[in-house]
């Protein structure tokens, strides 16, 4: 039986709560995608779209029509999503909650952004360069091999900020609230956003991708502030963080940022970075925070220190709901 309370059924807590700690234990590491070829099946959505965006948004059409075309795929893609996540609900509410956890569990990259990251610090510290960019294969970081140690260094925190707030925080808060059709909206938003979104564009620009954003912006409005309250939860157990000071950076973008330029900002004045820059695909060629330019393999350890503290966080606080 399935109950209710404040609009959450209260199932989907303790859904959530076990998919994050079945991804954690079996969704990595990376090797076991690789032997089963599941990187090029999990890359497939993202293909289709960069498939659809070379059809429809051609040179030779005038910018209204290429917005148009773009607002139209949008409505398309959030559309499927929502009728696969509520006929997936169906099976689920029919003594199929397996394939509901299965679901779930798959969407909340955990492990497998640990993973990247984690490889990413590795491979600077042994000095393999061309290894480290390797890792961002098939992330929004399409000019990877033009990245120096510095820029890959970055590249991984960012990944670590913005997978934890868009990947994580954002599907589980629409989960909680509208089950399998909100979880699946966020993730498609996400894909579509980092799919249709160049590096240097500036936001909400008009054009194809302007739809997507727009999207992005306001479903994920209220779950990036989340992810950035729990961040600084998490920095007030560190001795050497000046909370005040750190709160008020990260709440000076809450009014009106975009939810990865809150990520940023919320990893980069914890951590003492200045993250994004021209190669982010996240910050339009801002710079976001005011700590050094330079991350080191070290500044990598700290930033993956911290995500196990946010989601050790995050399983408390979904225990709470149990």
């Amino acid at each position: 039986m399935r109950y209710a309370y404040a609009g959450v059924n209260m199932e989907r807590p303790l859904f959530a709560l076990c998919a994050l700690l079945l991804n954690v234990a079996l969704a990595g590491p990376l090797k076991w995608y690789e032997a089963f070829g599941l990187p090029g099946l999990f890359n497939t959505p993202a293909s289709i779209l960069r498939n659809a965006e070379r059809k429809l948004n051609r040179e030779h059409r005038s910018l209204e029509e290429r917005k148009w075309r773009g607002k139209m795929l949008t409505i398309m893609v959030l559309t499927g999503s929502l009728l696969t996540g509520w006929t997936f609900s169906l099976f689920s509410g029919h003594g199929f909650e397996g394939v509901e956890l299965l679901i779930v569990t798959i969407a909340l990259p955990v492990r497998p952004t640990w993973d990247r990251v984690s490889q990413i610090r590795k491979k600077l510290y042994a000095g393999d360069i061309v290894t480290a960019r390797q890792a961002l294969v098939d992330t929004a970081w399409r000019h990877n091999a033009l990245l120096d140690d510095y820029g890959v260094a970055r590249a991984g925190i960012e990944i670590l900020a913005v997978n934890f707030s868009d990947k994580i925080i954002a599907p589980l808060f629409w989960y909680l609230l509208l089950g399998l059709p909100g979880l699946l909206v966020s993730k498609s938003i996400v894909l579509m956003q980092e799919t249709l979104t160049q590096p240097g564009i500036e936001r909400f620009a008009p054009g194809f991708g302007q739809a997507a954003q727009l999207t992005h912006y306001w479903l994920h409005f209220i779950p990036a502030r989340l992810a950035a309250i729990l961040w600084l939860l998490v920095a007030a157990v560190l001795p050497s963080c000046k909370w005040k000071e750190v709160a008020g950076q990260i709440a000076g973008g809450f009014k009106s940022e975009t939810p990865q330029i809150i990520a940023l900002l919320s990893a980069a004045s914890i951590l003492k970075l200045t993250l994004g820059g021209p190669a982010s695909i996240y910050s339009n060629d801002r710079w976001i925070g005011t700590g050094t330019l330079k991350p080191l393999p070290g500044d990598i350890k700290r930033a993956l220190n911290l995500f196990a503290l946010l989601h050790l966080l995050l399983f408390i606080l979904l225990g709470v709901f149990l």
